[in-house]
């Protein structure tokens, strides 16, 4: 299975302020290159979002409160500084593979999957590899 990310089906109203990422039928490496940069640019900014909301969480609690002004600010930076302690952010590009690894053997374990696969087979870090290549590794 190769899998891709794109947002929501353009029918659907988007909920305001949260994103929407999907699996589709395509790899990073499979896709024509203006498409490719644009997923290039989408996984540098997540990158690059994860690093301000762990170095700067006062200012990222200002941002979020724009988009949730029903959400006290100070609520807001609480959740931040948990998450943060957490390292829940993917400030080196996310998913680890260990991680996918583990996530992929439930549902083989449960019967879902007949074969074991591995990260490779499932995960494509080629573009998260580009960017961290340009950016460096976040050393916060």
């Amino acid at each position: 299975m190769r899998r891709g990310i794109v947002g929501p089906p353009k029918n659907r109203a988007r909920p305001r302020g949260i994103g929407v990422i999907q699996p589709i039928d395509l790899i990073a490496g499979d896709i024509r290159p203006q498409r490719r940069k644009a997923l290039k640019g989408f996984v540098r900014g997540t990158i690059e979002g994860s690093r301000f909301i762990m170095n700067h969480p006062e200012q990222a609690a200002g941002v979020m409160h724009k988009i949730l002004p029903d959400i006290e600010e100070d609520l807001l930076l609480e959740v931040i500084k948990r998450l943060n302690s957490t390292h829940v952010w993917g400030v080196n590009g996310g998913v680890k593979p260990e991680i996918t690894e583990f996530t992929v053997n439930v549902p083989t374990e449960m019967g879902g999957l007949k074969q074991k696969l591995t990260a490779d087979q499932v995960l494509d870090r080629s573009l998260v590899e580009e960017v961290i290549a340009e950016i460096g590794l976040y050393k916060g």
